[in-house]
């Protein structure tokens, strides 16, 4: 479990992933990274186990609203905003500066491949891949066994899951331990974050990630995928 060093109680939830530099230290000891934005607050209170996931682990500030909600709310000038869209970055620069191996999980296999080369080429990271057909949580076994032994042969420090949250969080719950056994000390859930990396979806400029606007940039680029998320991020005003 997560240290209580830093933590920051806000929207009924336990943030500890207030800081890069803890984050990205290795303290020889399995970190599950869930990056949480507007919408994962509001699923989080309805959903009792992933609230519990976000609780016992890493859980950082994703987003200008719940950053900023935050921040006001607890008056802090400690905390950083740490998304996953820019934090894999850091995640990859840092494992091949330190010689470890980098697999990315889930997205389309175009995508995770192409993801794969771009990180590889910017950073020299030692990295590989599996995507899985999509699926519903849980897995069956037949699939969590195939996505345990492709994680197995390679054997990387830096695990990334692109299953969507909260799928991704759930898996990688639920998943603890073998992954654990295997040796991998960093696991962030990334969601699209690859198709970023990939460069099949272009991420809103810094303009309008500053001003808070970014899922605005992302239901124009993807409509029908985004229109009911942001309603339910809207919510998360409730419990901030």
């Amino acid at each position: 479990m997560a240290t209580d060093l830093y933590a920051l109680q806000f929207a009924n939830l336990t943030f500890r992933g207030l800081r890069r530099e803890d984050l990205l230290r290795d303290d020889s000891e399995l970190k599950l990274i869930v990056t949480v934005n507007a919408e994962i607050i509001e699923q989080a209170n309805r959903d009792p186990n992933l609230g519990r996931i976000i609780n016992e682990n890493w859980a950082t500030l994703d987003g200008q609203w719940p950053y900023v909600a935050a921040r006001l709310r607890s008056g802090r000038r400690d905390i950083e905003k740490i998304s996953g869209s820019d934090f894999v970055y850091e995640l990859s620069g840092m494992a091949a500066q330190h010689g470890l191996r980098m697999f990315l999980l889930g997205a389309e296999a175009d995508v995770n491949r192409m993801a794969r080369a771009n990180l590889r080429r910017e950073f020299g990271v030692e990295i590989d891949g599996y995507s899985p057909p999509l699926m519903s949580f849980p897995f069956p076994e037949s699939a969590d066994s195939k996505i345990l032994d492709r994680i197995a042969e390679f054997r990387p420090s830096v695990l990334v899951i692109a299953f969507g949250a909260p799928k991704q969080e759930f898996w990688a719950d639920a998943h603890l331990e073998p992954l654990r056994a295997l040796g991998i000390r960093w696991i962030i859930g990334a969601g699209g974050t690859l198709d970023f990396i990939a460069g099949t979806l272009p991420r809103a400029p810094l303009f309008i990630q500053r001003a808070g606007l970014e899922s605005l940039w992302r239901l124009a680029l993807q409509p029908r995928l985004r229109f009911r998320r942001l309603l339910r991020a809207f919510r998360f005003l409730q419990y901030a």
